[in-house]
């Protein structure tokens, strides 16, 4: 019971509503459950997550080079499924998160180049009233305001080349349409040239990190009306506080990790959030 006195709502009942269609469960006479609540789970280790994790990513940065080249959303929807041997709905799911990735690259690019826009036209007018401010020094001298007079000009000077390299910037940025994102972060990336003092004996170490990094997820678009609410990726309540996710296995990887990869895990309270990654 609640505080409120309301019998307090099962774990099952709080995550899941029963399927409306008369679709029962294998062998049994128990409806199907469906999803309705995001939920988070730390999966157990398995080797075909790490594996499908790091095949998805590279292919979902293929798909995002690909669209800058002039590709579209439907072209790699009806393309990718041959090309890398998997299934539509995970070819659904790539295009839509490379076109996710490719309007968010997108905005920031705009919003860069207003960014810096504005802070070029505020330095300069902050310069301009700095320079009236020395004029005016300069027409009425006196012992008190000329001092440290050379420093305030050199301040000057310092600024409208701050300004000069900001404008070079958006003058580079203004004159590209390739937009820049880099998998596995900056920082891993400029790692590799100072591996030492980054704590690394060699290259390989810092590439097996950077393999990893690039890596580490992988992203199924939910369907309500299929059992599971996801084609490749369907989630089941078994009992108590017990789910399984059941992993459609893309066919190139079929020959290594058979059709279905079935993951128990456990939730112990509710979460609002959306996703589930292997990182899940």
């Amino acid at each position: 019971m609640s505080k409120n006195g309301k019998k307090k709502k099962s774990l099952i009942s709080q995550l899941t509503t029963r399927s409306r269609s008369k679709v029962k469960k294998v062998n049994t006479d128990t409806p199907l459950y469906h999803l309705r609540r995001g939920i988070e789970a730390k999966l157990p280790d398995r080797v075909f997550l790490e594996d499908w994790d790091n095949y998805y990513q590279s292919i979902l940065r293929t798909g995002l080079n690909d669209m800058q080249n002039g590709k579209s959303e439907d072209d790699i929807e009806r393309t990718y499924q041959k090309r890398f041997n998997i299934q539509w709905a995970w070819d659904d799911s790539i295009a839509n998160q490379v076109q996710s990735t490719f309007n968010q690259l997108t905005t920031a690019h705009e919003n860069q180049l207003e960014e810096l826009a504005e802070d070029i036209k505020k330095g300069y007018e902050k310069v301009s009233q700095t320079i009236e401010k020395l004029t005016d020094i300069l027409a009425n001298p006196t012992k008190r305001s000329l001092k440290e007079f050379d420093k305030k000009l050199l301040g000057i000077h310092s600024k409208l080349d701050r300004l000069k390299r900001k404008q070079r910037q958006l003058d580079k940025l203004s004159s590209t349409t390739r937009l820049h994102i880099c998998f596995g972060s900056a920082k891993l990336f400029n790692a590799q040239h100072h591996l030492e003092a980054n704590g690394y004996t060699n290259h390989e170490e810092w590439l097996e990190d950077w393999q990893k990094k690039r890596g580490g997820n992988f992203y199924s678009v939910g369907k309500g009306s299929v059992d599971g609410n996801n084609t490749m990726t369907p989630i089941h309540w078994i009992g108590e506080d017990q789910f399984t996710m059941t992993i459609k296995v893309p066919p190139f990887l079929q020959s290594d990790y058979r059709n279905v990869i079935v993951i128990p895990f456990e939730i112990k309270e509710v979460s609002v959030s959306i996703s589930m990654s292997n990182c899940l």
